[in-house]
């Protein structure tokens, strides 16, 4: 049976058709295409967004199944901000900005291709193959250029900064997995996986080139499980091997993780288990004004970072409609990487030897409530934790904490059906900003253009602690309408395509936008310091579903 979706709207596209190609066959085809109208008109804004998934299943028989799967992404975001900040001064009367240029670029692409072909050998023995292949790219370019002055004197400063980040990855991936049901009590699953990597890295700060590393790895990796089953109790121990090809030696990862129901639906959860990573990310958190993307980078005749996990937690339903869950996590990190890349050319000529080994913990509890009332119904979710990092060539080896440590988040997502045939949307995300470092000191990098004849020069901050401060919360609201469809031309139009059923949608975004959301601060002296957000309006758009 033919089914799908369209959902045209100001902001975005999308498509979903789900149909039949003959007999055994199915396929189904879905895409997306977001774009901003008024941000074009308002601000220059020229950022847009699509990706599509084709996907085909052919059932070859009883036994086997045969799955293949296409899909392709491309972002293209750029974020100059000239024309609202002329806003701003024109608004207010005032020339801050009169001479500011910022600019962000990120573009990527990522295609994947699959095929997957599931097999029943016998009513207890499954197999399941999988060939792989994943292409990715990236090219990450902020800029930031402000002349002032800071007195009532001639002098002009000129604050200059900029990153670059590129990256190319691909992943040829082969795997397959055997699962054997032995008796009522033991399933065992067996696999085997190869991956065959590229990887090309390159980054630049402040227009000078920090070097391009190229590397081409393999992973030969096998896994053993066994999943036990005693009335309400299940475990599954199993291990893990993997031989690294720039390493050469064999990891060994063993798991386990179990489930208890109790009486009265109570179901107890934990797991522990430990991981080894020899592709790393690396963090330049610190280098771009905001960090899109993660970059990968694998590492070469040294060990790879490792992590052991603890997890407990907990289900319980409160009721028929509401239910209740609780999980607490613990991890040691004795082995992890950062990059330096302040360092100069000539105390590191390879990004190899730019990685700073160290250490690391995370710890935390997250708690979440689902719920369905009447016509009000969603969930909501409250996070605590804590990351910190310990390196030696950072405040002698203290822990600090994490780029990415968040202590609080909050998330909640409601809907109230007013009507049978309307209904409204709620979300809400509280996160507690990140870390920062505020430098009290700044050194000053100078340089002289012979083109023109003239010197300039740009301030370093330099601090003896590190993230020694916290951005302010970020705070995102955004509401929504779904309202069916009964009369009018959009039935019509509904009738004449022999659709099921057709809504009007309206969803306001960014609601707290005169509140900003701080991503960066740029320093202008030694106690001044210029926010820089993203949030400066809010999002409406509206549009029209049609479901077949």
């Amino acid at each position: 049976k033919f089914s799908g979706e369209v959902e045209p709207t100001t902001t975005h596209t999308k498509l979903f058709f789900e149909f039949p190609v003959g007999e055994k066959s199915s396929m189904m085809v879905a895409g997306r295409y977001f774009y901003d109208i008024p941000g074009y008109f308002l601000f220059g804004n020229r950022s847009y967004f699509y990706d599509f998934n084709v996907s085909y299943t052919n059932r070859i028989n009883e036994r086997n199944r045969l799955t293949l799967k296409v899909f392709n992404a491309y972002d293209n975001m750029k974020v100059a901000p000239e024309r609202m900040f002329n806003y701003i001064d024109n608004s207010f009367n005032i020339d801050i900005y009169e001479d500011l240029q910022f600019d962000m670029g990120n573009k990527w692409s990522n295609r994947v291709a699959t095929a997957y072909l599931k097999s029943v050998i016998s009513p207890n023995v499954y197999l399941h193959t999988q060939l792989y292949g994943s292409f990715h790219s990236a090219d990450n370019l902020s800029t930031f250029d402000f002349t002032y002055k800071p007195d009532s004197t001639d002098a002009t400063v000129a604050l200059r900064y900029s990153s670059q980040f590129t990256s190319r990855i691909s992943d040829l991936s082969a795997k397959t997995s055997l699962s054997v049901k032995t008796d009522s009590i033991n399933t065992f699953k067996l696999g085997v996986e190869f991956n065959s990597y590229y990887f090309a890295n390159r980054a630049a700060l402040n227009w000078i080139d920090k070097g391009k590393s190229v590397r081409e790895p393999s992973m030969l990796a096998a896994f053993v499980e066994d999943k036990v089953k005693i009335n309400r109790f299940v475990i599954r121990p199993g291990v893990r091997l993997s031989n690294y090809s720039l390493n050469g030696d064999w990891q060994v990862e063993p798991r386990v993780n179990m489930v208890l129901s109790w009486p009265y639906d109570w179901k107890f959860k934990a797991a522990w288990g430990v991981y080894y990573q020899s592709i790393i990310s690396m963090n330049t958190q610190e280098f771009e004004v905001s960090q899109f993307l993660d970059y990968y980078y694998p590492l070469s005749n040294t060990a790879p970072s490792k992590s052991v996990h603890y997890i407990v937690g907990f289900d319980k339903p409160i009721s028929k409609v509401s239910s209740l869950s609780v999980e607490a996590y613990y991890m040691e990190m004795p082995i992890t990487y950062m990059f330096n890349l302040n360092q100069s050319e000539q105390e590191a000529f390879s990004f190899s030897d730019k990685l700073e080994r160290g250490s690391g913990l995370s710890y935390g509890i997250e708690v979440m409530f689902r719920g369905d009332f009447h016509k009000l119904s969603g969930w909501a979710s409250y996070g605590w934790g804590r990351s910190t990092r310990s390196y030696s060539h950072i405040m002698d080896g203290k822990p600090f904490l994490f780029d990415f440590d968040r202590t609080h988040t909050i998330k909640t997502m409601v809907s109230y059906r007013i009507a049978p045939r309307l209904t409204y949307n709620f979300s809400l995300v509280a996160l507690t900003g990140l870390p920062k470092t505020v430098e009290p000191a700044m050194q000053v990098y100078n340089y002289y253009n012979p083109v023109t004849g003239s010197t300039a020069f740009y301030p370093f901050g330099v601090s003896d602690v590190k993230n020694n401060a916290r951005l302010p919360w970020t705070i995102d609201i955004d509401m929504g309408i779904l309202k069916r469809i009964r009369s009018g031309f959009a039935v019509e139009l509904q009738e004449f395509l022999k659709a099921e059923e057709s809504y009007y949608t309206v969803s306001i975004g960014n609601i707290l936008f005169l509140r900003r959301n701080v991503i960066w601060y740029f320093p202008v002296g030694t106690k001044k310091y210029i926010p820089v957000g993203i949030n400066y309006m809010p999002t409406v758009s509206a549009g029209y579903v049609i479901k077949f």
